[in-house]
């Protein structure tokens, strides 16, 4: 990935006749980019991975104010778990900082359909597993002024998702050290190309 606005490809299929009997494809070009909030709003994407789901996990999330400049960042390695733990960990992640800041207009964004579906509704079928912290993410969203929860693809979502790699790489490479890392007012080296490539769209 180059990060710039990145092209995808994709086949919708479309059907004609009951029984799916007939079907055309067609294929849709889709623009993906990160997009930058509004002015007196900072965004925070959010990730999380899993090598093998269940897997060793890592997850991590970024901060930026409506110029794209990082604010704080995170990553964190969380043990051996699923890939919607870990990305739900850090959406939870996220908020806990946004709380802590005391931000009053906050929009988070994640790469996980599942995840931003739990969220946005009353889902009584979440998984036993998340349903702490679901409850605590929500719990912290109701304390922040005004929010906004959405969905976009992993191409813009490059920045968060190379936060939740680091956690699991740093943590191998550095088992006795801690597993939480934090870059207050500065944005990390290893993801600066991804988040200038961001910035100029």
């Amino acid at each position: 990935m180059n990060g710039h606005k990145n092209i995808l490809s994709h086949t919708a299929l479309t059907n004609y006749h009951r029984g799916f009997k007939n079907t055309r494809y067609r294929d849709t070009t889709i623009m993906v980019g990160w997009k930058a909030p509004p002015e007196q709003w900072i965004k925070i994407n959010s990730d999380g991975v899993a090598k093998g789901n269940p897997g060793p996990a890592g997850a991590g999330c970024v901060c930026r104010t409506h110029t794209g400049q990082v604010i704080m960042a995170l990553t964190s390695a969380i043990g051996n778990t699923t890939a919607l733990m870990a990305e739900t960990w850090g959406l939870l992640l996220a908020t806990r900082i946004a709380r802590q800041q005391t931000w009053e207009n906050v929009w988070f964004e994640a790469d996980s359909v599942s995840l931003v579906q739990l969220i946005n509704s009353d889902n009584k079928d979440t998984p036993r597993y998340l349903t702490g912290m679901l409850q605590e993410i929500k719990k912290l969203m109701t304390e922040i002024s005004q929010i906004k929860v959405t969905h976009d693809y992993r191409e813009a979502n490059q920045v968060a998702d190379k936060l939740a790699n680091e956690a699991i790489e740093h943590q191998q490479q550095h088992p006795t050290s801690s597993t939480t890392r934090i870059w207050d007012n500065k944005c990390p080296s290893f993801v600066t190309n991804i988040v200038n490539n961001d910035r100029n769209g």
